[in-house]
């Protein structure tokens, strides 16, 4: 029981082999990294996978938290600069807040003639808190609210 089997073989000589067969090293499991940044998602890609695990990424921690992205956010775009401008302005709020508190107490005097006590240092009768309340006194009251009359307060709403 003899078959004869037909075998083809093509054979290359050396120019048309080194243009028909790819015979460049490449390593397995390697992508170029043109690959790489090809898979890498876009900045809008990024917000819409941020946007859909917000809820889902630790408040705090020192890697893959809320935390973590405010700091180097706040690293790349020097945030440390705004914050000495915020820090300014919230003295400013609690000197302005101060001084509201002193004409409040000032307006409850003079509708009821009865000094009242200074809240912060209560063993010194008839003490007023010794704070600069140079303001511009060009003030218009704007809007809806109003004042507030006896009750200290109102307006704005």
């Amino acid at each position: 029981m003899a078959e004869n089997i037909k075998l083809n073989k093509t054979v290359f000589d050396k120019s048309q082999y080194s243009k028909t067969i790819d015979n460049s090293f490449n390593e397995l499991g390697v992508n170029p990294t043109s690959d790489e940044l090809d898979s890498q998602p876009t900045v809008e890609e990024f917000f819409s996978l941020y946007n859909q695990l917000f809820y889902s990424i630790p408040e705090l921690g020192i890697n893959n938290s809320h935390q973590y992205l405010i700091k180097k956010s706040s690293d790349y775009i020097n945030f440390d600069e705004n914050s000495e401008i915020i820090e300014e302005l919230q003295k400013e709020i609690t000197q302005l807040r101060v001084e509201l508190l002193d004409s409040q107490k000032q307006i409850v005097e003079l509708e009821t003639g009865t000094p009242l006590e200074d809240r912060q240092n209560p063993n010194t009768p008839n003490s007023t808190t010794n704070i600069n309340t140079s303001t511009n006194t060009n003030t218009s009251t704007s809007g809806t609210g109003g004042g507030g009359g006896t009750s200290g307060g109102g307006g704005g709403y």
